[in-house]
């Protein structure tokens, strides 16, 4: 079913039309409706294609082979934009929202993005404040950046709501809540224009006293209805899902805030969205601001619980996460293949490119990438349909994977074509300005790293006392003993015992790089303790030999599996062989990079910083003046 929806997708991916034009044709979104792309993992009783997170991964490569726009417009809708309703919805919910979402005759966008509110959730001021008759919340407040901002009609919204404890006190807290543009108050900016991914709309969305019904709260909650101040951007095309910051009761009896998720419609009024933004990429795609002024959502909007709102949001991110290391897959095949095309076809020199050496190394290093970047993909891809939870730090590190080794493969490509890279007719030019967007939303891959240093660091601080003897054959720490465990789902058992013979010169490598990491990082606790999560410059670097190190065993991993089935070739044995012996070289130097840091380095580069802000300019004297 896959290879066949593929081979009518591809076609529909009029990438060069949605750049220029900076909007997806009507007719290729009611194509791609009709295909059931729009639903892939919703179920079929919902009129979804009740795919799997394997097939959904399949599907996304192949339009990021064709038009990175089309896939954030896809990505923005089912991805994130309804991927609530997925996960947190109640059957009544899922009964009215999903069968509409599935077959495209609505869209989503997910509203979570502020003015001041970027990469940390937690600092929302979109609010939802409950009617007297506790039928609704009123919503107010404004959404930044929002994918499908001016298309959808559904909007997951997040906001902030009063919660009150157990002693009395109420404190606000963030809830996730289903929006519709019909709730009214619901506004979005012109599209956003952007660098790249023209296609697909790109809008800030803005909610005023939008009414939402208590029953549209994500999550479960037994209140009626909620008003919703909001202002938001990063909307793209359809249905809005929203957090907004809503009054939750804590235990103490003490009311504050806390963010609440709720399923925001146009109908329930007060919800605008401004022209679509202009941007650097993706133009197909539609990004606005998204307003919601005394919005009424109804209190069955509510998405899971009032206050489980930043819970919500953080499940549909790690949740969707895998979409995009797919797409860039797809991005990463087509600039190899026209490379390839290009360097057997062009002589310099009385002979072909791809008989020089530097040529070959940069071609190898693309093919190398994309082999270590599609492996993750469909690992995680796997481990989700095999029903893993814990998943998240896999979701980041592909994430990062993924969207870096995208440019760097498009970039190679353009430098190996020469001048004509540079030239729009190549279409190289395009796919580099969509695939900057990767590296920010969805988790900037900055704060990624730092999850993925914070998370291990966490992991090995409460194995301190453990012996390496635990970890079979290589003495590893007992953080990479549990990310060997991790990758090895896939092959069945113990990854160490299974590795392939071809494959123990780099299993090796492995073992040392995760040995040597393990050691650093223990050290590193021991040295900063609780202060460690103030140590950006050892966490950034820690996070980079994580990736590198987790890369070879997924690799290592994923061969083993295809020659254990009979399938290996010695091409993909030297893919494999040689990805693990550069990722192990990086590895090892970051890792002695971070055992030698200089803490006067640290401070200098600290205290230059501080002048250059300071004076918001450089200060150094021009060469011309002294």
């Amino acid at each position: 079913m896959i290879p066949t929806r593929a081979a009518r997708v591809a076609p529909l991916a009029t990438q060069c039309r949605n750049d220029e034009e900076a909007a997806i044709p009507k007719e290729v979104l009611k194509q791609f409706a009709e295909l059931g792309a729009f639903g892939a993992l919703v179920p079929e009783e919902y009129e979804g294609a009740g795919l799997n997170n394997t097939q959904m991964a399949r599907l996304a490569e192949v339009v990021g082979a064709n038009d990175l726009s089309l896939g954030v417009v896809m990505g923005a809708h089912q991805s994130i934009g309804y991927k609530g309703i997925l996960l947190y919805g109640t059957d009544e919910q899922k009964k009215k929202y999903l069968p509409d979402l599935a077959t495209g005759r609505r869209f989503a966008a997910f509203c979570l993005t502020e003015p001041s509110s970027g990469s940390d959730a937690n600092s929302l001021r979109s609010r939802a404040e409950k009617t007297a008759d506790g039928k609704h919340y009123v919503l107010n407040g404004a959404k930044l950046w929002i994918s499908n901002g001016g298309l959808a009609d559904i909007f997951t919204v997040f906001a902030q709501t009063p919660v009150k404890s157990e002693g009395g006190i109420t404190k606000d807290k963030v809830s996730a809540f289903i929006v519709e543009r019909t709730h009214g108050g619901v506004t979005h900016s012109p599209p956003e224009k952007k660098m790249g991914i023209k296609g697909s709309n790109t809008a800030e969305v803005n909610f005023e006293n939008t009414k939402v019904p208590v029953e549209n709260l994500l999550g479960g909650s037994n209140r009626k209805y909620l008003l919703a101040d909001i202002e938001v951007r990063d909307i793209q095309e359809g249905m809005i899902i929203d957090d907004v910051i809503t009054p939750v009761k804590s235990e103490g009896g003490i009311t504050k805030d806390k963010v609440s998720a709720f399923i925001v419609e146009r109908t329930h009024g007060g919800v605008t969205h401004s022209p679509p933004e202009k941007k650097m990429g993706i133009k197909g795609s539609n990004t606005a601001e998204v307003n919601f002024e005394n919005t009424k959502v109804p209190v069955e909007n509510l998405l899971g619980e009032e206050g489980d709102g930043f819970k919500v949001a953080m499940n549909i991110l790690n949740n969707g996460r895998f979409g995009i290391p797919a797409a860039c897959t797809g991005s990463m095949k087509w600039c190899i293949k026209k490379t390839v095309d290009h360097i057997s076809e062009r002589a310099q020199f009385g002979k072909m490119l791809k008989e020089f050496g530097n040529v070959q190394e940069q071609l190898v290093d693309m093919v190398t990438r994309h082999y270590a970047t599609e492996s993750i993909v469909y690992m995680l891809a796997s481990n989700m349909d095999k029903g893993v939870q814990d998943y998240q730090l896999e979701a980041a590190i592909g994430k990062i994977m993924a969207s870096e080794n995208a440019w760097h493969v498009c970039d190679a490509a353009i430098q190996l074509h020469g001048g004509m890279g540079y030239m729009k007719e190549c279409g190289l030019e395009r796919v580099l300005r969509d695939l900057r967007i990767f590296r920010i939303f969805e988790g900037a891959n900055d704060v990624l790293r730092l999850f993925i240093a914070l998370t291990g660091m966490q992991y090995a601080g409460s194995h301190l006392q453990q012996v390496a003897s635990e970890i079979k054959a290589g003495g590893m720490s007992a953080l990479f003993g549990e990310l060997m465990r991790r990758a090895s789902r896939s092959t069945g058992g113990d990854f160490e015992t299974v590795v392939h013979p071809s494959l123990r010169d780099s299993a090796v490598l492995a073992n040392k790089a995760v040995k040597e990491f393990g050691k650093t990082a223990e050290g590193l606790l021991l040295k900063y303790r609780k202060g460690i999560i103030d140590r950006q410059w050892e966490l950034i670097r820690m996070a980079d030999a994580a990736i590198d190190i987790y890369s070879m065993v997924v690799v290592l991993a994923r061969y083993t599996r295809t020659a254990n089935s009979k399938l290996g070739s010695a091409h993909e044995e030297n893919i494999a062989n040689l990805f693990c012996s550069q990722a192990s070289k990086r590895a090892m130097a970051t890792i002695q990079d971070v055992q030698m840091a200089s803490e006067k380095e640290i401070k200098i580069i600290g205290s230059v910083a501080a002048d250059i802000c300071k004076q918001r300019d450089l200060i150094q004297a021009h060469p011309i003046d002294v």
